[in-house]
């Protein structure tokens, strides 16, 4: 199809478009037969099966049974009592169609128990309802300011360009593609209400408005766009202020419907914890100091504008929306700095495993404006070249992000170790290389808890002493352990840390240190037998000395008494060995620190 005939599509055509590929990839992945209820999704649905099935909000019901234990994952208040983390806005959401998936399992003879097929399959449902909504009042937006060509390349861009994609069909049940539709119903809402100043307006708007902050809190900072909607100068500040003041009735209405949303989160913070307000992201924080805006925004991690290039243009179009769109460029110029502000001070920055900046997806609806301003001003420059190249770029973009979000699903992508080598091996790959496995470099989510450096210093690593916990991962980016089969064989194997996977370093002064594994024995080099590695000697002796040689970037390799390196295998089981004359990249390990 060629660019000109794409943008004489009805920008209808791309909602069918967007419905049609998400059941294909829905279907062709047989999708609602994985484990959906995972992740944060754990404790957005929680709420549900534990009111209604269980009637029982306060999860007295899963002490004591351990078949609960990945079904709910709550903290503790100070009073004891167990608080769901997230807040319940999404179960509101998640409501109607889990009632529904409740009657059919009751009906069909299915587990009645809220994960059973009925209600997983309905729940995917939901998120293509709400989805659908989503870019019908996107469509509906855009139309008011721009051209139907220029609102069908605008909304395929934020459906395919972006990982909205992703969080729309995949991670479907996370929050991202629920907030991107609510804050786009907000966004219409307030343009009406400026159109019109209808009192039922007002109403939703404090109802859209209260819900998405129900969902996620954060999402308070929205209400920037009522107040800044048709500011742009002087004279426009003057006319908003009028506006609003002979609107004062409206105005508290706002406000009071916001509040009523609210309500029952608050009333269950104070049931469950015993106050009104409660911070249930236990043990996590804002280091509003160190903000990680560069890694955030360009870094190989995952860089926002590296995974999802095509928002480079929503950025360059905020400095034609005083041409374009002159009634939300104050609203934007003020929330896209402050959210890259807020969002990159949290202390996951990288907002743990995910594909992209998973955090911006929420925002996707009001970017789609600027986005949309900066489609128009190219399409009519003067020099019809500018046309091409933009429209071009855009497609090309697409297809990107189209085919990066399969690498993700293939792992091609990884959650949360990327880094530019492995990036730039990855690129365009279709199966996993040796080469990208030792490229990755996992974050140290205990550091970044804390507010330090991921990297450990030298002086760090020579200071560590037998009270620190130690975890080691191989150039396969996976942990090292020693419970194999009982023999107590090292192999590096393991995707999460246990206490086979924790040791302890015993200095022995001049760099020399034996390390020592959870049940208190002593890693040893046989060297003389089978060049393996065991955590089986009680006492340390010339083999269970090891030289600790610090390679940088939380990096060191281990010299044996032999004077050879500790090497993993690149065969499966991926032994750890003491056979390498030299270090190589099967010789480095990386270090954890606890």
């Amino acid at each position: 199809m060629s660019i000109k005939r794409f943008l004489k599509l009805n920008s209808t055509t791309i909602i069918w478009l967007i419905v049609f590929s998400w059941v294909c990839i829905i279907g062709s992945s047989r999708h609602w037969e994985k484990n959906l209820i995972s992740n944060d999704v754990v404790s957005y649905y929680g709420y549900l099966p534990a009111a209604i099935i269980h009637h029982d909000i306060k999860l007295d019901f899963i002490v004591g049974h351990d078949e609960y234990a990945g079904k709910y994952w709550p903290e503790n208040a100070p009073n004891g009592g167990r608080v769901i983390k997230t807040t319940m806005g999404l179960s509101f959401l998640y409501l109607p169609f889990f009632l529904t998936g409740h009657a059919i399992a009751k009906v069909f003879d299915y587990p009645a128990d809220g994960y059973s097929a009925p209600y997983l399959i309905l729940m995917l449902l939901s998120c293509l309802f709400y989805l659908v909504i989503g870019f019908h009042f996107l469509r509906k937006l855009l139309l008011i300011f721009f051209t139907d060509g220029i609102t069908s390349l605008t909304m395929a861009s934020v459906f395919f360009g972006t990982n909205l994609l992703w969080y729309a069909t995949f991670d479907g049940l996370m929050s991202h593609a629920y907030l991107f539709t609510i804050l786009i119903v907000f966004i219409y809402l307030v343009v009406k209400w400026h159109q019109e100043q209808q009192l039922k307006t007002a109403i939703l708007i404090g109802l859209s408005g209260g819900l998405m902050t129900l969902i996620r809190p954060t999402m308070i900072v929205c209400f920037v766009i009522f107040a800044l909607y048709s500011v742009y100068d002087k004279q426009s500040f003057t006319a908003k202020l009028k506006q609003l003041t002979g609107r004062p009735f409206h105005l508290v209405i706002i406000a009071l419907c916001a509040f009523i949303v609210l309500l029952p989160q608050l009333a269950y913070w104070k049931y469950i914890t015993g106050n009104f307000f409660f911070f249930s992201y236990v043990g996590e924080r804002f280091y509003w100091n160190n903000p990680h805006i560069i890694e955030g925004l360009i870094g190989f991690r995952k860089g926002w504008l590296l995974y999802t290039p095509i928002m480079v243009f929503a950025i360059a179009g905020v400095f034609y929306m005083r041409k374009n769109v002159p009634e939300f460029l104050l609203s934007v110029a003020i929330l896209l700095p402050l959210l890259i502000y807020v969002f990159f001070s949290w202390w996951a920055w990288w907002y743990g495993g995910s594909f992209g900046l998973r955090a911006f997806v929420d925002y996707y609806g009001l970017l789609a404006i600027p986005l949309a301003s900066f489609y128009t001003q190219a399409f009519q420059a003067k020099f019809k070249k500018i046309k091409w190249v933009v429209a071009t770029a855009a497609f090309l973009l697409i297809f990107l992000n189209m085919f990066q979000t399969w690498q993700f699903n293939k792992g091609l992508i990884h959650y949360d170790s990327m880094t530019k080598e492995s990036y730039i091996l990855g690129f365009g790959m279709k199966h996993h290389t040796a080469e990208w496995y030792d490229a990755l470099e996992a974050p140290d989510y205990n550091r970044a808890r804390k507010g330090i450096s991921e990297t450990y210093s030298e002086e760090e690593i020579k200071n560590i002493t037998a009270a620190n916990q130690i975890r080691f991962k191989g150039f396969n980016n996976l942990f090292v352990t020693c419970e194999i089969a009982g023999r107590k064989e090292l192999t590096s194997t393991r995707n999460e840390p246990s206490e086979w996977e924790t040791f302890s370093f015993v200095p022995l002064g001049n760099n020399k240190v034996a390390i020592k594994v959870a049940d208190g024995n002593y890693i040893s080099a046989e060297t003389e037998m089978t060049d393996k590695l065991y955590g089986n000697k009680p006492e340390i002796g010339s083999q269970e000395t090891f030289e600790l040689i610090y390679l940088g970037n939380n990096r060191f390799a281990l010299k044996a008494a032999n004077g050879k390196y500790v090497h993993v295998n690149s065969k499966d089981p991926f032994l750890l060995k003491v056979n390498a004359k030299s270090i190589g990249k099967r010789e480095k390990l990386r270090i954890y620190i606890n």
